[in-house]
């Protein structure tokens, strides 16, 4: 349990009774011991936790009963193992020692909710810039370790936030750490709690852009009580219902397009042609009605002049358009020349799979694998792969894997379906496939919608893509209307990593979405990096700083940056540091963060040499989730969170002053809940304060 009341109520009968109720994540009652844990998510006692501050009085409805009372006691408690680590109330907060079995008093944020403000008084030595990581001077750094769980600091807004409407859109605005991602999953757990019949986990689903965020939010749900709900990322679960929606394509889905391209594809002016195409559309709708509508969305030049390049929102230069407009012609000549069902010597094999699919409409039909070997495909469509292990994109059949190194594999040898390709394989973008769903969506309807939908990270994804997403969630019935969606959406728009996605701001988003109704719920506390950390990261946002940043919940470390003439300085430098951080810390996460992959390799080959021990070089998200040191790129932390980070190269050429280098400079720095370096090799990057840089 998190949460501990005591009540003072009258009682009929009984006089004033004093009783204690403890807020846990499930209900637990044994009267012989007097112990009663009472689910947040469903008692109506707990209301008194989230709703109510110490020495109030309260009315309320419980039932057909009427209760009031006072609270005589509201205390947060951190128990981890079944340990009590840490104790917050009014009173002030107690930390227990992790030798000696000590508690000692640590500061007092004090948080004016209503206004959202907040202010903390500091602690009673002040830090000093140190050098030493993971340790300030007496030590305190690592006192205030066992933070208290989201669901016990979740403020009244925000509990009538995760309690609303079953029906209904609610979205979430918050800065780095304030607990968006938490709120979202606690909000899906409470949906499925109280009505499983409603919110069955089969039909609810989490969506985030990030492979390492949706693997560390599937271990999470567990913990709420919740599972078998599923969580993706949106290019796995796009790619999937894609093979769905259109079973004859075949192609090879890449990451990356010209930027161009991708300027013009996800613009919002694209979305709303594409719901005025579909809607006019008098034809047949199957799967070749889809393709077609989205071949002709991407090959009208004319309409695409006309809708981007005065665009009041996002104009897009002629000669971007010009660009992109040729590209997409040849790829969707490449795609609509593909189809199976067009040539005549297929015919035969169709029937073959027609007679023992009757039920399955004649243009959904799966060509077999005479087929596929006829446009340059090989292997059988449901072949057994030996690659088990790799990503499912990735994966080949064991007919054709030879003696090939798994590396070529990666490099792409395989498409989408994990078949092999040829030169002139057809290509998709990400942007192909969200259009080809929406087109999917709005000409044939959604058969079987979600029950929930929690989407976080929301601004990472264009409109086009949120609206794939949301219009899986109703189902469109004979008259084309759709019954009201559930879904959360979280974001944070100062921590963009895609600054060409379509993604301006949450009210025109909401907007493009016919959403224009929905109120952002912003959150105005950050629980995970200290006052010093956030200050840092709002400086480098510059003029994109949020003008109503949350506020830091504590303070903590000072940050620093240390200046040194040569990369190989720098490795030598931080070899001590962290191997005497292993030493005091063994449990402690760290992340060494590059804005290049390069960097990375750089830094990660002489700390190996160093023998820093639990070193670890993550290259594609494939974070482990335990202690010890991982060496990455920036792009890849999106959404995590470490006890300490190490800025590599904090350079001028690193990270300029453009929209792109704040944006993941943010991100970087506010990974860290505790302490925060800087390692400048080069000209520091503008992005620093002056008085920050030591020699």
């Amino acid at each position: 349990y998190f949460g501990h009341l005591r009540l003072r109520e009258e009682v009929a009968g009984r006089g004033v009774v004093e009783k204690d109720v403890l807020i846990g994540r499930s209900t637990f009652v044994d009267p012989k011991s007097r112990i009663n844990i009472v689910d947040w998510r469903n008692a109506p006692v707990s209301q008194l936790y989230y709703r109510y501050s110490e020495g109030s009085d309260y009315e309320e409805r419980f039932g057909e009963r009427d209760v009031e009372g006072e609270i005589l006691v509201r205390r947060t408690l951190t128990i981890e193992g079944g340990t009590l680590h840490r104790i917050a109330a009014p009173q002030g907060i107690w930390i227990k020692r992790p030798t000696g079995g000590d508690w000692e008093r640590i500061d007092i944020p004090h948080y004016e909710l209503s206004g959202g403000e907040q202010s903390a008084t500091r602690a009673p030595q002040q830090y000093r810039p140190s050098g030493v990581l993971g340790a300030a001077p007496v030590g305190r750094q690592a006192l205030d370790r066992h933070l208290p769980e989201i669901a016990a600091l979740i403020d009244p807004r925000q509990f009538e936030i995760m309690t609303s409407p079953q029906a209904g859109v609610v979205v979430i605005q918050g800065g780095a750490g304030s607990g968006k991602t938490t709120i979202g999953l606690h909000r899906l757990a409470y949906l499925t709690f109280n009505d499983p019949g409603l919110f069955p986990p089969s039909r609810m689903l989490v969506v985030t852009y990030g492979a390492a965020l949706a693997s560390y939010m599937e271990q999470v749900l567990p913990s709420l009580g919740t599972r078998g709900v599923r969580v993706v990322a949106f290019a796995a679960w796009a790619e999937k219902e894609l093979r769905t929606a259109i079973p004859w394509l075949r192609a090879t889905l890449i990451d990356e397009a010209p930027p161009a391209v991708t300027r013009v594809k996800s613009h919002p002016a694209l979305l709303h042609d594409l719901e005025r195409r579909a809607a006019a559309y008098q034809g047949k709708r199957n799967s070749r009605a889809v393709v077609e509508l989205w071949a002709d969305l991407l090959t009208d030049r004319a309409q695409l002049m006309a809708l981007l390049h005065e665009s009041p929102e996002m104009p897009v230069s002629a000669g971007d358009i010009g660009d992109a407009h040729g590209a997409m012609v040849e790829r969707v000549a490449a795609i609509v020349g593909r189809d199976p069902r067009e040539r005549p010597s297929e015919k035969k094999e169709t029937k073959k799979v027609s007679r023992r699919r009757r039920d399955a409409e004649r243009e959904e039909i799966i060509a077999d694998a005479g087929t596929w070997a006829a446009m340059g495909v090989s292997g059988k469509l449901n072949a057994r792969t030996v690659d088990s292990d790799l990503p499912e994109g990735l994966r080949r059949t064991e007919s054709e894997r030879g003696d090939h190194d798994d590396d070529e594999n990666v490099r792409g040898e395989t498409g989408i379906d994990g078949l092999r390709t040829d030169d002139d394989q057809p290509i998709l973008d990400l942007d192909d496939v969200a259009i080809l769903l929406r087109a999917s969506q709005l000409l044939r309807g959604v058969k079987e919608p979600l029950a929930h939908l929690f989407v976080d990270e929301a601004q990472d994804l264009s409109p086009m893509k949120l609206a794939v997403l949301i219009g899986r969630t109703s189902k469109t019935n004979a008259s084309r209307k759709r019954s009201l969606p559930s879904v959360t959406l979280a974001g944070d728009t100062s921590q963009k990593l895609f600054l060409d996605n379509g993604f301006g701001d949450w009210r025109s988003v909401l907007g493009h979405l016919s959403l224009d109704h929905v109120a952002v719920e912003p959150l105005r506390i950050a629980y995970r990096s200290t006052r010093e950390i956030l200050s840092l990261a709002r400086h480098a946002m510059g003029p994109l700083a949020d003008v109503t940043p949350p506020e830091a919940s504590r303070v903590g470390a000072p940050v620093e940056a240390f200046r040194f003439t040569t990369a190989g300085a720098a490795v030598a430098f931080l070899a001590e540091a962290l191997r005497d951080l292993s030493s005091r810390e063994p449990r402690a996460t760290v992340a060494l963060l590059a804005r290049h992959p390069e960097q990375a390799d750089r830094y990660y080959e002489g700390l190996r040499r160093a023998e820093v021990p639990a070193l670890r070089r993550v290259r594609a998200q494939e974070f482990s989730f335990r202690p010890g040191i991982e060496v990455t790129d920036v792009r890849q932390v999106k959404g995590l969170e470490f006890d300490y980070v190490i800025m590599l190269d904090a350079n001028a050429s690193s990270y300029g002053t453009d929209d792109e280098a704040r944006h993941l400079f943010h991100i970087g720095a506010t990974r860290a809940a505790h302490q925060l370096w800087l390692i400048v090799t080069s000209t520091p990057t503008r992005l620093l304060p002056p008085d920050l840089l030591h020699d």
